[in-house]
């Protein structure tokens, strides 16, 4: 029974490699509102491993209505996966946060 496992999870892992390597065709990939579904820890380590692909190979544009001090919520309270895939977004990123909070019409004002 161990061995059908390993033998599933191996095969599970070269798909995984191929399909992220198919990302590597797109100069950029944008994923929005991250926080709004949490990430179960399977979900969180696809994740941080799409991060670490595109890691210097291409650019990801995240978004996120939380604070990077509570993307751990996101990420099923796995410290490890939260500081690694925040380590890799802020580095050689440009991070941009909004100055005011957003008006009436729901738009902020400036960054």
């Amino acid at each position: 029974m161990q061995l059908d496992h390993a033998v599933e999870h191996r095969l599970s892992c070269r798909a995984t490699r191929t399909e992220l390597k198919k990302t590597h065709r797109y100069k950029l990939i944008i994923i929005d509102d991250v926080e709004y579904i949490p990430f179960d820890q399977d979900a969180a380590n696809l994740f941080f491993q799409l991060i670490a692909s595109r890691y210097e190979q291409g650019s990801v544009m995240v978004t996120s209505n939380l604070p990077f001090g509570r993307w751990r919520e996101a990420f099923s309270d796995d410290d490890v996966v939260t500081a690694t895939v925040i380590d890799r977004r802020v580095h050689h990123a440009e991070v941009l946060t909004p100055s005011r909070t957003p008006t009436a019409s729901g738009r902020a004002e400036s960054f």
